[in-house]
């Protein structure tokens, strides 16, 4: 997909006679030359906007800003590509969020690439996931029906119900309110919010944590982690930082600064404990709680291990001495309760040397063993 027309860049005029199209005042050149020139002003507007938000380019500008407006000077610079696109829509699938809300996200990123040119996969979306497309709620509703019967049929089973919609959060609208505590200037945040956590009930519905606990923390950064966005911040009296999940959020405040003086994170570091956005997201995957640990395991020499290393610490491990002939040495830096779950899930590849975190292993077994006994 061409994504630009840098080689064929356009003119003010050439855009106001696009829009525009001839101009229907009869027998009066001055009342003509007045419209055209206000079309002429309006484009240029707009133009210059589009600028600003980097959408277009302006090649040549006077030292005034001015520009020619019969020249061909102005490129269009395509803000969302058509290899980009199939990523960002199916990502959007695996968000825990509301139909309605995908809809619309997917309807913008659509709008925004253009549906001429990602004809193919548009296709693809009409045969396969009609329902983020269609502008009828209702129709949306019964054409996702269509995919999920309300009663299946299962043998030596009887199905009583299917489960209630649940009552998402709006995730977007979230995100938006927490970025109302940014600072327009600086770009960071300044103020504190506050804000409850939700779980759901059997019937979808939302119900607080802690009998409705109102949470006033200092944020800091948005860290995405396991498909889910996570806002850190601090929650005094504690030092440390903490992660709350930005889709259980709801009832988001924004704080004045007389209800409560916004702690800034270097307040957290001294000279032996710096901070850093990169390390914590990544020590700390999952919005996983605890401190930081040396872990050892024992990872097997095969490339499915190694793919699995690979995909949950990028290169972050290093090799020890001291392996086998099965088995290599390595040094990851994560929290012991990640750690856990993790290597139980892939203990045909990992083995943990750590003793802490083998004592969490054995202890999660045993809770396993008390669920799942077996007659024998």
């Amino acid at each position: 997909m061409q994504e630009t027309n840098i080689e064929r860049p356009i003119s003010i005029w050439k855009l106001r006679d696009a829009v525009y199209g001839e101009i229907s005042v009869e027998g009066d050149k001055e009342k003509k030359k007045n419209k055209r020139d206000n079309q002429i002003r309006t484009v240029k507007k707009d133009v210059f906007e589009l600028e600003a938000e980097g959408i277009v380019t302006i090649t040549e500008m006077d030292e005034d800003g001015k520009i020619d407006n019969k020249k061909n000077i102005i490129c269009y610079k395509h803000p969302l590509s058509q290899k980009k696109l199939p990523f960002l829509i199916e990502h959007t699938f695996t968000m825990t969020a509301t139909m309605e809300e995908k809809q619309e996200i997917i309807r913008d990123l659509i709008t925004c690439a253009g549906v001429g040119n990602i004809k193919k996969y548009h296709c693809y979306l009409e045969r396969f996931s009609p329902e983020y497309l269609l502008d009828d709620v209702g129709k949306a509703k019964v054409s996702k029906e269509r995919k999920y019967p309300k009663i299946p049929q299962m043998e030596g089973e009887e199905v009583v119900r299917r489960a209630e919609p649940c009552h998402y959060t709006n995730l977007h609208e979230n995100m938006s309110r927490i970025f109302e505590a940014l600072s327009n200037q600086t770009g960071q945040f300044f103020r504190k919010i506050s804000f409850k956590l939700i779980q759901y009930t059997k019937s979808g519905e939302r119900a607080y944590v802690d009998g409705g606990k109102v949470y006033v923390i200092s944020p800091y950064f948005i860290s995405s982690s396991n498909g889910k966005l996570w806002l850190v911040g601090n929650h005094e009296p504690y030092q440390g930082l903490s992660n709350y999940p930005i889709e259980r959020m709801d009832e988001i405040q924004v704080l004045e600064p007389g209800e409560g003086r916004y702690r800034p994170m270097s307040e957290l570091e001294d000279e032996n404990k710096k901070l850093d956005k990169y390390r914590y997201v990544a020590e700390h995957q999952g919005g996983s709680y605890g401190s930081v640990e040396p872990i050892i395991l024992r990872v097997r020499k095969t490339p499915n291990a190694y793919t699995i290393m690979y995909h949950t610490f990028d290169d972050e491990f290093y090799f020890l001495k001291g392996g086998t002939e099965e088995y290599d040495r390595v040094l990851v830096y994560r929290t012991a309760y990640f750690m856990a779950n993790w290597a139980m899930m892939n203990s045909r590849d990992v083995i943990v040397e750590t003793p802490s975190v083998q004592e969490l292993i054995r202890n999660k077994m045993k809770e396993l063993e008390g669920l799942y006994q077996t007659n024998e």
